[in-house]
């Protein structure tokens, strides 16, 4: 089973910034969860984020990259976020784990063979 959570990566709050940055979305090409190029229909997880935003009246952008991008520059930028992202043991104390979108249980069948061995 994996898990596709909604993260982000949280910067310290300091008392002298008056004006929020902008939030930033990183996200890469991943149906049903994220479609690229697809503003009618961007996918469930980009729907979730961007009605959070406007609910909660932030500036929010949604960008576009390869997958490995994506983890490099929500770890570089404050007020950053993955929308939709495979929780797992290996990333789990990299990130802030906001919600559970979206819960997948994964099986792998063959019709000729036993696969006796995954790895």
């Amino acid at each position: 089973m994996f898990t596709i959570g909604l993260l982000t990566v949280a910067a310290p709050v300091e008392a002298q910034i008056t004006v929020p940055a902008q939030d930033r979305a990183f996200a890469a090409h991943y149906p049903p969860l994220v479609f690229k190029n697809s503003p009618d229909s961007p996918g469930m997880a980009i729907e979730i984020v961007t009605t959070a935003a406007k609910r909660l009246d932030r500036d929010l952008s949604v960008e576009f990259f390869p997958f490995k991008r994506v983890l490099h520059n929500v770890s570089e930028h404050s007020n950053a976020m993955i929308p939709a992202l495979f929780r797992t043991k290996e990333r789990e104390e990299s990130y802030t784990w906001v919600a559970q979108i979206y819960e997948q249980n994964m099986q792998f069948m063959t019709i000729d063979a036993l696969i006796a061995k995954y790895f």
